[in-house]
């Protein structure tokens, strides 16, 4: 399960990069341009959708923390996977992408799993 999550956390981090200006273009541009933010609602429905998914799937290994609710693993996904965790580590402060993605793998296997 562990690398499961490494696994998924390296390919996003790898789809973030080829979005990730896109996204806090359209993040940011909401606040000016009221046609952004169905925009960004919708990536943002998505998101949750998506790590609504994983975290089931997570929670049917058996091997998170007993605990643990979906909403719970679902949120922690959602929030270490931002895309303000890439921008920050990677875009500000010089992150390598294997660097950010263990950073954030690593966070998210010690927030859900036994310990």
């Amino acid at each position: 399960m562990r690398r499961k999550i490494e696994m998924f956390v390296h390919g996003l981090a790898r789809r973030q990069a080829r979005s990730a200006k896109a996204q806090i273009l359209i993040r940011d541009g909401r606040h000016v341009d009221d046609s952004l933010t169905e925009v960004w609602d919708k990536l943002a429905e998505e998101g949750l959708v998506g790590m609504t998914m994983l975290g089931r799937h997570l929670l049917e290994t058996g091997q998170l923390r007993d605990e643990i609710d979906l909403d719970e693993v679902r949120d922690v996904l959602w929030n270490y996977l931002a895309i303000d965790t890439y921008e920050r580590l990677v875009l500000a402060r010089g992150w390598s992408l294997d660097r950010y993605a263990d950073w954030v793998a690593h966070a998210i296997i010690s927030a859900i799993t036994r310990g």
